[in-house]
């Protein structure tokens, strides 16, 4: 399963039916809070977490360190329409692990490139 959690909610739609027309089962969530409480209950059938950076309740990184914590080896794709490359990202917050960024807008095409390379 793969989680999208994004605070607009055409985003996480439109995320969500391309995920589940390629074939992958997929939960939205505009709410952080909401996404990790199912994770906690749930963590065992999430291979992937993809989730924006800023969020007005709870930021991306906040999310990413919590799930971590319940689940050290999960996949997580940050989201942004910030310019930044995985290197920049770990130099500037070592201390949130992540596996891939993917910079808004992205086409269909890339973002279900980069799921089946993450989850590769």
């Amino acid at each position: 399963m793969i989680a999208i959690v994004d605070d607009e909610p055409d985003i996480v739609y439109i995320l969500q039916s391309i995920a589940e027309r390629a074939g992958y089962v997929a939960k939205g969530f505009t709410d952080p809070g909401d996404a990790l409480d199912y994770f906690r209950k749930n963590c065992g059938s999430c291979a992937l977490v993809i989730t924006d950076i800023r969020m007005p309740s709870t930021t991306g990184f906040e999310l990413a360190r919590e799930i971590r914590k319940v689940n050290p080896t999960i996949k997580i794709i940050f989201m942004t329409a910030f310019e930044i490359n995985k290197s920049e990202f770990e130099k500037m917050f070592p201390s949130t692990r992540i596996d891939r960024i993917i910079k808004k807008p992205f086409p269909a095409s890339m973002f279900l490139q980069t799921i089946k390379d993450t989850l590769a």
